[in-house]
């Protein structure tokens, strides 16, 4: 391309200059070919700064001839939205002119952005040496991005190995000591090759046996917060089902919603929102020879082990802030033996055939002046992955393609009777790129809380979990599910002073991505968090994990400045494996909490657990079960809540 076209800067690593892209396009374009003239059939390339951390106790390329494996790699990541400008759409191009070879599900299926971490690949020779990568490495080269945008070489070999290469033909070497700071250090195994993911655990012996951890104590500005685990309110979701009477034992989200109505009576209905609900029964330590409690899974003729979302419901008393009852849960039952049961909302979609579902992440009650009540929600709908490709990305079997809004006519019944309507929220973006469903709030036009407010505040992400932005959708409008109001915290044009903007005004693409304000930094963000606002602290805040830390993010208003604060720290019944559990789905039940307090959930889930076979081994019943943590403010406090 013409060298006058050549930004000296990109807006990826604006400090690699012009040579570095020069050893992109060259990684990724010619380094294997030179490398198979001169006749090795076996490629194995690492950075010159990376470490092998331990001994290789075997042949690597003897051990991927025998597998059969074309390429070997140590983990996968996902690359910064600044680096993949365009990329993914240039290569849908040539994967729709070329016919996308034998292997377009694997392309289709695997997310935008997702890379395998080159810096450590084994590759035969004939991966990125054959006409059909030829092919497609000249389409990629000839619309110059490798310059203007800085497309790195590992996202343009990791979708060339999506096109080309079967995933049975691919091998994780997670048994190889291997560093390259700060991205991976991977510790070495004692053995050779392991199962992906790393080595068998032992069984964890104190499953439901709950352990009362020290509280840990925080400061948000005035105020000291002291968060401890709540062994009652836990009790209270710990799975009871029997093989007699099986149940409900386990589901994650666990967001809370307020039933509109009710008003002038002691207690409140609440809905409970949770995502993939296992159904069956807990075998108790002894019971069959288990050396620890276990899940049991429900047979297919009884209507199978899984469904997409499920409701629970209690009634609450105002007074003590405690249910009056166990939750009763709800889902659609078979019509017909073995047919299966279903979800409590499944997606509503005009194809018949589509496998796609719905997790609902947040909602709101919302009664209009004819006094017409409504359960508004917004959550995910997803796709099932196949399993060998979310064994590839060390991720659930599922990819996420929309935000989507429902309306819920009827919510004052039960949900059985439930009638509702849904919509896609529309984005100006590659789909997932930017979503719209971590959370809602209402609130006036300045951000300020308002029961009352005329707008509904939309928590978003871009990227996954990179940054976190901010929409607003006029609250009649969202009754109608009618999205032609919708504003976004952004710039426009780009530089600009931020403001509300109708998102219909802006560019698509990834320049409508990049238009969206932060509110929330770089990893400490999430699509599964929330928004609230608490009377005490006078903030709104967003509960959510970073690793092993449980952040609240504070703003007196919803559009900033927002900061940190870590308010507690995982226990070590999970944080002592990281490699095993992750936390995640931090929600708030302001119901459950008294003056001064803050009622939070969170969920742990099993890691490298696709299909979630292994939350059924011995000793994990107490994972995938919302945690109870309660966080009590002392300090100066604000006026009680009016209606507390």
């Amino acid at each position: 391309m013409d060298a006058a076209s050549v930004p000296a800067q990109t807006g990826c690593l604006p400090e690699r200059g012009v040579g570095y892209r020069h050893m992109c396009r060259f990684q990724a374009g010619f380094a294997n070919s030179r490398l198979a003239e001169m006749g090795y059939e076996w490629h194995w390339r690492m950075d010159d700064d990376s470490l092998l951390t331990g001994d290789i106790p075997y042949d690597v390329f003897a051990f991927m001839a025998d597998k059969g494996a074309l390429y070997g790699y140590v983990s996968t990541v996902i690359d910064d939205d600044d680096c993949i400008v365009d990329l993914w759409d240039v290569a849908k191009s040539y994967a729709q002119k070329a016919g996308a070879g034998s292997n377009s599900s694997f392309f289709r299926e695997w997310p935008r952005g997702a890379v395998f971490y080159n810096n450590f690949e084994i590759a035969h020779a004939s991966v990125f040496t054959s006409p059909e990568y030829r092919a497609y490495f000249d389409h990629i080269d000839q619309h110059g991005g490798i310059y203007t945008r800085r497309w790195g070489d590992a996202p343009i070999k990791s979708i060339a190995v999506s096109l080309l290469v079967s995933p049975d033909k691919l091998h994780r070497f997670s048994d190889l000591g291997y560093r390259h700071a700060p991205f991976i250090d991977q510790a070495p195994a004692a053995v050779g090759p392991q199962r992906p993911g790393g080595q068998h655990r032992a069984v964890p012996r104190a499953a439901l046996a709950y352990r009362h951890e020290h509280s840990v104590q925080s400061v948000i500005g005035r105020f000291r917060i002291e968060a401890r685990p709540d062994a009652d309110l836990h009790k209270l979701l710990v799975p009871r089902a029997t093989a007699e009477a099986p149940s409900w034992i386990g589901g994650d989200i666990a967001t809370s919603v307020k039933l509109p109505g009710g008003a002038g009576s002691e207690l409140d209905s609440y809905v409970w929102l949770f995502g993939d609900t296992l159904l069956g029964y807990i075998e108790q330590a002894g019971d069959n020879g288990t050396e620890a409690p276990r899940r049991v899974r429900r047979g297919a003729e009884s209507g199978g082990f899984l469904v997409r979302n499920s409701i629970g419901i209690w009634k609450v008393s105002r007074k003590t802030r405690r249910p009056l009852h166990s939750m009763v849960f709800h889902w659609t039952a078979q019509a017909q033996r073995g047919q299966g049961d279903k979800a409590a909302l499944p997606l509503l979609s005009g194809d018949k055939s589509s496998l796609d579902f719905f997790w609902p992440l947040a909602g709101i009650g919302f009664c209009q002046a004819t006094t017409k009540c409504e359960l508004f929600a917004v959550g995910l709908q997803g796709a099932p992955m196949r399993a060998d490709i979310a064994g590839l990305l060390g991720a659930d079997a599922f990819s996420a393609k929309a935000s989507v809004a429902a309306v819920v006519h009827n919510p004052a019944d039960s949900p059985d009777m439930w009638t509702y309507s849904m919509k896609q929220i529309p984005v100006r973006a590659h789909e997932s790129l930017v979503t719209w469903h971590a959370g809602v709030a209402r609130a006036d036009e300045h951000g300020l809380p308002d029961d009352a407010g005329a707008w509904l505040y939309l928590l978003g992400a871009v990227g996954g979990w990179t940054k976190q932005v901010l929409a607003r959708v006029p609250m009649g409008d969202f009754a109608r599910l009618d999205f032609k109001g919708m504003q976004v915290w952004s710039t426009s044009p780009q530089g600009a002073a931020p403001g509300w903007h109708l998102q219909t005004s802006l560019p698509s693409g990834d320049a409508f991505a990049k238009s969206l304000v932060t509110i929330a930094g770089v990893g400490e963000s999430t699509q599964e968090a929330g928004l609230w606002y608490d009377h005490t602290l006078r903030l709104w805040y967003i509960p959510l994990f970073d690793r092993d830390r449980l952040v609240l993010r504070t703003a007196q208003n919803l559009t900033g400045p927002w900061s940190s604060h870590v308010v507690y720290r995982l226990p070590e019944r999970w944080s002592a494996s990281p490699e095993d559990y992750h936390a995640y789905a931090v929600k708030s039940h302001p119901e459950l909490a008294r003056d001064g307090e803050i009622v939070l959930t969170y969920n742990v889930n099993l890691r490298n657990n696709p299909l979630m076979g292994r939350l059924f081994d011995a000793g994990e019943v107490d994972a995938y079960i919302p945690q109870f943590l309660r966080l009590t403010i002392q300090g100066e406090h604000a006026p009680a809540r009016s209606d507390r």
